[in-house]
């Protein structure tokens, strides 16, 4: 009786395990595409700052703007600029100033 409960016991062990496993793999593909889908997005407004701080630039470029007003939207396009530039700190303490 006890060999019966033991297999049993192990039977059932290896059915949790397999689910979880099932589970864990499942959640392992989510996490990758979610990783693709932020990739992808990152990328996205990566592309939309460039072009924003493009506009910027040939606004400063110009204009008749002086030369303070000018300085302050060097400064905007500079940050975006730094936007994404180190992966380890893709929004610099600079950009949030």
């Amino acid at each position: 009786m006890d060999i019966h409960v033991h297999i049993h016991g192990d039977i059932e062990v290896s059915r949790r395990l397999e689910r979880i496993e099932q589970a864990l793999t499942k959640l392992t593909q989510e996490i990758h595409t979610m990783s693709q889908e932020l990739t992808t997005f990152i990328a996205a407004v990566d592309a939309a700052t460039d072009k924003i701080a493009a506009r910027i630039q040939k606004l400063i470029d110009a204009s008749s703007l002086s030369a303070d007003d000018k300085a302050k939207l060097q400064a905007e396009v500079d940050k975006l600029n730094q936007l994404g530039q180190d992966p380890a700190n893709p929004i610099p303490p600079a950009v949030t100033a």
